[in-house]
């Protein structure tokens, strides 16, 4: 939103919590200014989490390189099916999240993934240091190490994300892609 630009260029967005099952009956008023809304939902399902995925347009699961991770999807992607049985059109999606490069579990997770009915996206976000430190700090690694593997992971993450989206904003379905 053109309000929320700094002089700098820099876009900044406000950030509001609302950790209630009734997000999805919110959203909508607080979101008619923006093209995007990010909701950061919590690690575990409850009400709070079927009322974010009701929001959603697309929902983006982190998964670690971790057979506990990979069994814990089930619960959440059961109420993502529940969720399409009101909204056919909520999209999802797998993110390997905090994989540790030259392991055999962190290059064997998209195949341990491959059984469930989502897909994977292809940007995995590696275990670093810098995302604790960055975050101890108040930044994001894009602020803080902007030329760090770090960085380039979240930026290619980004890029990703927005290639889901045609030039009006709207959610391009990957089947149809």
């Amino acid at each position: 939103d053109a309000n929320h630009e700094q002089a700098s260029g820099e876009i900044r967005f406000p950030v509001v919590s609302l950790p209630a099952n009734f997000i999805h009956k919110e959203l909508p008023s607080l979101a008619k200014d923006y093209d995007c809304v990010v909701i950061d939902g919590p690690p575990r399902v409850n009400a709070v989490s079927a009322a974010a995925i009701m929001a959603s347009d697309i929902v983006f699961i982190p998964v670690q390189p971790s057979p506990y991770d990979v069994w814990a999807t089930d619960e959440i992607i059961g109420l993502i099916e529940q969720s399409r049985a009101i909204r056919p059109e909520i999209e999802a999606m797998f993110v390997v999240n905090r994989k540790i490069n030259r392991t055999a579990m962190g290059d064997a997770i998209g195949q341990a993934l491959v059984d469930y009915p989502l897909q994977v996206m292809e940007t995995q976000i590696c275990q670093r240091v810098a995302f604790a430190e960055t975050a101890a700090k108040g930044q994001s690694v894009l602020e803080a190490v902007p030329n760090e593997p770090a960085s380039d992971e979240i930026s290619q993450l980004t890029q990703e994300i927005m290639e889901l989206f045609d030039e009006q904003g709207n959610l391009v379905s990957r089947a149809a892609a």
